[in-house]
């Protein structure tokens, strides 16, 4: 499936690609993305497995950033500690008073609101330059394992829904799809023991040689009875069909 193709895509990129911070990674897997997207721009599942893994590395990133602050610290640097805070203070002071000087003239000045993007935009955080950080092993680790579980859950998903779709079907089911689709490739071979004849739509196969090539592989992997309709044959033999299947990826 274009889902769990992706997902082994990027997390082959996670593992051979020589990324030092999470930034680094987070464009080098959008840039992938981009390219992945204008390949297939109607496959919806490809963004769909993109953002799920930014939002992968958002979550490890964090839960690291977290666990690093909550580690207590030695005595010794307990009053240096103080001392910079003390510094963070009277700096955050001074930046407050010029902030209030500044607003006035700010907001008369803003005319136009800023953009939507900024609040979905995870570098506009207020710690946005912990991406820019060295990540140690232990991170790299974790958005790998994390990645294993995307590809298993996406295995799952599709052995999980086979009874249902299985109990879809019914024997001698005349069955219309139309374009190359390996989910309906797969759900027709599992079904092979059922006699359904498969009628595959010239609509979207503006090569004949790949219809017949998708056609033979159908009768020599799972002997299913095929037929090719064209367009102008489409309308007249529906009242024949039993089921409708659109294939997405």
């Amino acid at each position: 499936m274009a889902a769990k193709r992706t997902a082994e895509t990027l997390k082959r990129v996670v593992d051979a690609y020589p990324w030092k911070t999470t930034q680094e990674l987070v464009d080098i897997v959008r840039e992938i993305g981009r390219r992945l997207i204008c390949v297939a721009p109607l496959d919806l599942l490809v963004a769909n497995i993109v953002r799920r893994v930014l939002c992968i590395f958002r979550t490890e990133h964090f839960k690291h950033q977290d666990a690093h602050r909550q580690v207590p610290r030695p005595l010794g640097l307990l009053q240096e500690h103080e001392q910079q805070q003390q510094q963070q203070r009277q700096q955050q002071q001074q930046q407050q008073q010029q902030q209030q000087q500044q607003h006035r003239s700010k907001w008369v000045s803003q005319q136009v609101a800023p953009s939507m993007a900024s609040y979905f935009d995870p570098y506009a955080a207020a710690d946005a330059r912990d991406f820019l950080l060295p990540v140690p092993p232990t991170v790299k680790q974790s958005i790998f394992e994390s990645m294993s579980e995307l590809v298993a859950e996406i295995d799952s998903l599709w052995e999980d829904g086979e009874e249902i779709r299985m109990s879809c079907f019914h024997d001698g089911d005349c069955i219309l799809t139309y374009g190359y689709s390996l989910a309906v490739e797969r759900l027709l071979i599992a079904r092979a023991s059922i006699q359904t004849t498969f009628v595959p739509d010239a609509a979207l196969f503006p090569i004949m040689a790949k219809v017949d090539k998708v056609l033979l592989g159908f009768r020599e992997r799972a002997s299913i009875q095929t037929t090719f309709v064209p367009d102008a044959a489409l309308f007249p033999i529906m009242a024949k069909v039993d089921k409708v299947l659109l294939g997405r990826v």
